[in-house]
């Protein structure tokens, strides 16, 4: 299978993927691996990627967890394990 048509079949099973119960999900895993020949995880990873508005492919990226307090606090708690303060 060609790298185009590749990426023309997880478009069109995007989508598919997206909607689906988990069962429907690992249904829908298998059949994308032995297709493509990919490894699982990184059909996974295929499948959870969203395109944007410039059509382009982009990955969502969380929001941060941590806030300057918590970040503060770490750093004077590795400070004070290692005798710096």
């Amino acid at each position: 299978m060609s790298p185009r048509s590749k990426k023309e079949y997880v478009e069109a099973i995007f989508l598919r993927y997206k909607h689906a119960s988990r069962k429907e999900k690992t249904t829908i895993l298998n059949e994308f691996c032995t297709v493509c020949g990919y490894h699982r995880k990184y059909a996974i990873r295929l499948l959870k990627v969203r395109s944007d508005s410039t059509g382009e492919v982009c990955q969502y990226l969380g929001n941060n967890s941590y806030g300057i307090g918590i970040i503060e606090l770490y750093f004077s708690f590795i400070f004070f394990l290692t005798g710096s303060i």
